[in-house]
C-alpha cells in the first residue's frame, strides 16, 4: 500500500479502532485422563463412523447446516461421532489421531501418540439445551480412551461460551492460545500459529549422539 494510503487507514484507526481492527483468539482446552459424565435430558444413541458413504454424508450435511469435505476427513483417517434422539441425527463430534489443524485446508500439525484432537462438534437446533452434545462428547471419549488416547485436545474461540461449557462439562480445561486472526477494514487477514500445547507434542527424535534436539519436545 502507498505511504499515504497507509497514513489515511491509520488516521481512520485511530478515530474508530473497533471498526477497524479486530483480533479474534482460538485457545487449546486439554483433557487428561477420563472425561467425567455427562448425562442428557433424553436419551441418546452415539454411533461411531470411520468411512463415508451415500447416506451418511447428506446426514452429516444436515447436521452443519452446510457441505465439508467429508471424504478427505475420513481419508486421513479421522472418526465422526453422531448423537442420535429417537432415532434421528441430534450432534457430531470429529476425532483426529495424532494430528490437530484448525481448518481441513490447514497443514496438519503433530501431536503425541496418545493424544486425540476433537473439532468441529454441533448440535441441530432442534435438540440443543437438553445435554446431547455433552453426551455424546463423553461417549466418544470414553470410547477413544478405550483405543489408547489417555489425553485429549480442542481449539475454542475466545468468545464461544457455550463451547467452552460444553468441553467444561466433561473435564476439558483451557491451556494456552493457538492461534491469533487480525483482521483489518474486513479486508486484511492474518493468521498466526501461536503455538502447540507443549505437553501434547510428540517427542522429538535424538540426534545421532544420543542428545535431544533440545527443544523438549515443543514444537518450533
Amino acid at each position: 500500500m502507498p505511504r499515504n494510503g497507509q497514513n489515511r487507514l491509520l488516521g481512520v484507526a485511530r478515530r474508530a479502532p473497533a471498526m477497524i481492527f479486530r483480533r479474534t483468539v482460538l485457545r487449546f482446552h486439554v483433557l487428561a485422563g477420563a472425561p467425567l459424565d455427562a448425562r442428557a435430558r433424553v436419551p441418546v444413541e452415539v454411533r461411531r463412523f470411520d468411512r463415508g458413504s451415500p447416506t451418511l454424508c447428506p446426514l452429516l450435511a444436515e447436521i452443519k447446516g452446510a457441505r465439508a469435505d467429508w471424504e478427505t476427513r475420513f481419508k486421513h483417517e479421522h472418526w465422526c461421532y453422531v448423537g442420535h434422539v429417537q432415532g434421528r441425527p441430534a450432534c457430531y463430534v470429529w476425532a483426529s489421531p495424532r494430528e490437530w489443524r484448525v481448518l481441513d485446508r490447514d497443514d496438519p500439525q503433530p501431536l503425541a501418540p496418545d493424544v486425540v484432537f476433537i473439532y468441529d462438534v454441533l448440535t441441530v437446533e432442534r435438540e440443543r439445551g437438553q445435554g446431547v452434545l455433552p453426551a455424546t462428547l463423553a461417549w466418544s471419549l470414553r470410547e477413544l480412551r478405550a483405543q489408547g488416547f489417555d489425553r485429549s485436545c480442542t481449539i475454542i474461540d475466545d468468545r464461544n461460551i457455550p463451547a467452552q461449557r460444553c468441553f467444561a462439562h466433561v473435564g476439558f480445561r483451557p491451556a494456552q492460545p493457538a492461534v491469533a486472526t487480525y483482521r483489518i477494514c474486513k479486508l486484511y487477514v492474518r493468521r498466526c500459529i501461536l503455538g502447540s500445547p507443549r505437553d501434547l507434542a510428540p517427542t522429538p527424535a535424538p540426534h545421532r549422539n544420543g542428545q535431544s534436539n533440545g527443544n523438549g519436545g515443543r514444537l518450533p
